[in-house]
């Protein structure tokens, strides 16, 4: 294996660790939205519902003779709601992910420390 290649690897795990912290911080960005998004959306509808049901009653009233129901917006919210909840189980999915490569990351390191100690142990650079 010549210089070439080590460097190339060097620069490879050192890709890997920005790219894991990048990766790390959308995954926490995308897990406090998603649950903060959903509570919202959630609180909105019920207010939103709440207040046609309350002060308009001929609204109500046309609705349900029209045959028309709330069907459909509960569907938006379930829809919503089955959404924020795989994209969690999913951020979470891949923080496990990430912190089983911080544990690859690390123990790459640690190989490279002792490979370097043992070149400058055997060039007298290093004392014991």
């Amino acid at each position: 294996m010549n210089e070439g290649h080590i460097n190339l690897l060097y620069d490879l795990v050192e890709y890997m660790e920005r790219e894991r912290r990048r990766l790390f911080i959308a995954t926490v960005i995308v897990l406090l939205v998603v649950p903060l998004a959903l509570v919202l959306n959630i609180i909105g509808f019920f207010s939103i519902t709440r207040w046609i049901l309350i002060t308009d009653a001929d609204f109500i009233g046309t609705l349900f003779r029209g045959g028309r129901s709330f069907f459909s917006i509960y569907f938006v919210v379930t829809l919503n709601t089955i959404t924020s909840i795989a994209l969690v189980f999913l951020g979470i999915k891949n923080l496990l992910f990430l912190k089983a490569w911080d544990k690859k990351l690390n123990k790459i390191k640690k190989i490279e420390k002792k490979i370097h100690d043992e070149v400058f142990k055997d060039k007298g650079l290093i004392e014991n």
